[in-house]
């Protein structure tokens, strides 16, 4: 999946229901993150480690102005293109693709509240 599309499928969810994704979003890149415990480079493993931080701050600080009705947030689009950023930047842009990919299939699959 393109960056572009993640971020169509992301704008595509509904408000209500966005706090929820950003959180699984985060969730499932602890889990990916999860296969660099082994990382023999003490550097990259700090650098990842460091990006995994920083992007999860970004999601969690977004679903939190869900949450709270918070109108001034970051458009759709600029959110999911900065957290992109920062993955690659880290080197963890595939960890960060998998996560939102992992979060985007689980929200066609569940249902509406």
């Amino acid at each position: 999946m393109t960056l572009d599309e993640a971020i169509a499928r992301y704008i595509a969810i509904p408000d209500d229901r966005k706090a929820w994704f950003l959180l699984r979003v985060s969730w499932w890149l602890s889990v990916y993150l999860r296969g660099c415990y082994n990382e023999a480079d003490a550097e990259l493993l700090a650098t990842k480690l460091k990006g995994a931080n920083e992007i999860q701050h970004q999601l969690s600080s977004e679903a939190w102005s869900h949450l709270a009705g918070n109108p001034n947030r970051y458009p759709d689009d600029v959110l999911i293109r900065i957290c992109a950023e920062k993955a690659s930047h880290y080197s963890i842009d595939g960890e960060f693709g998998g996560a939102m990919t992992s979060a985007l299939n689980e929200s066609k699959s569940r249902p509406a509240e």
